[in-house]
């Protein structure tokens, strides 16, 4: 997701899209899980 954000620069905005996985973790897994992938997330929109 990190690589399809960086790759369409700021014309498309991808951030909407880094919400799925941390939905389902959360949903399917644990509330854990869905912060974990919060904060991996948050750090992979930040370098792209």
């Amino acid at each position: 997701m990190g690589t399809i954000n960086y790759l369409t620069g700021f014309e498309i905005s991808f951030s909407i899209f880094y919400i799925i996985p941390i939905a389902i973790g959360a949903w399917y897994a644990s509330n854990r899980t869905g912060y974990e992938l919060c904060l991996c997330s948050a750090a992979n929109l930040d370098k792209t």
